[in-house]
């Protein structure tokens, strides 16, 4: 393998370190994630909950909007977005 590097081989490449860099940073958040306990994730999901309905809440509602409909509650109004700026017919 330092061969290959003296060579301009596989990791010889300054893109391709960058690349091999960033894939083994990302790996390692990935796994730090999957090592923080069960309370913390379901913790942070809540907090996710709660910003995302307070940004809801923001809108407003008495303008014109589009959102998603779903059988599932889970995937029910993820898409939302309010025509604040355009001009009705």
């Amino acid at each position: 393998m330092l061969s290959e590097m003296k060579e301009g081989g596989a990791l010889g490449n300054p893109n391709d370190r960058m690349e091999l860099q960033e894939a083994i940073e990302s790996n390692m958040l990935a796994f730090e994630d999957a090592l923080k306990p069960y309370e913390d994730r379901v913790e942070e999901a809540k907090h996710d909950e709660v910003q995302r309905k307070h940004s809801m809440c923001t809108i407003d509602l008495t303008l014109p909007f589009i959102t998603n409909l779903n059988e599932d509650p889970q995937m029910n109004n993820k898409v939302f977005y309010s025509f604040q700026n355009c001009n009705l017919f």
